[in-house]
């Protein structure tokens, strides 16, 4: 599980184990983010990456592959985009499209609508208290509100019906 398979099929069925442990990690955690060099080095604080029992540790070049994959299908994005440094990544448990369904609902159940709310209100208010998008990263919370076409100024984003 944390060498790299050489075998094609093993290697996409291993790469698949990874986002699932991955994906259900960043969830559980509340990561929205990983940095690569930091996830692979001992003793860093994510567990996942490492087993101090039989003395294995995913390398950073394994992991880059492994989220070079999720980036195909969807479920990761390298930061700065395809040309990017390949050595942070967004991780999505949720993707944009699903933050922003999730933060539209919100917003219509919380009245909050033809209103302007501040990112500062959806990522860390009061009333976002609880929601799966609380404590959101700015940036994923930027690509959530694009999907929803929100109309933005410097106080916040303005949601119409």
């Amino acid at each position: 599980m944390y060498v790299r398979q050489v075998t094609e099929s093993t290697w996409k069925s291993q790469a698949f184990e990874w986002e699932s442990i991955i994906l259900s990690y960043a969830r559980h955690k509340h990561l929205f983010r990983l940095e690569l060099h930091n996830a692979t080095t001992a003793n860093s604080g994510y567990d996942i990456f490492e087993n101090k029992k039989i003395n294995r540790r995913l390398s950073f070049e394994a992991l880059q592959d492994i989220i070079e994959e999720m980036v195909k299908k969807g479920t990761a994005e390298w930061e700065g985009g395809p040309k990017g440094s390949k050595t942070e990544a967004y991780l999505y448990w949720h993707t944009p499209e699903e933050w922003a369904n999730l933060i539209w609902n919100w917003i219509n159940e919380t009245g909050q609508n033809d209103q302007i709310v501040t990112y500062y209100e959806i990522a860390h208010g009061e009333l976002a208290e609880g929601q799966e998008f609380y404590d959101i990263d700015h940036n994923v919370l930027d690509k959530a509100l694009n999907v929803l076409g929100t109309d933005e100024d410097s106080m916040g984003v303005k949601f119409f019906q």
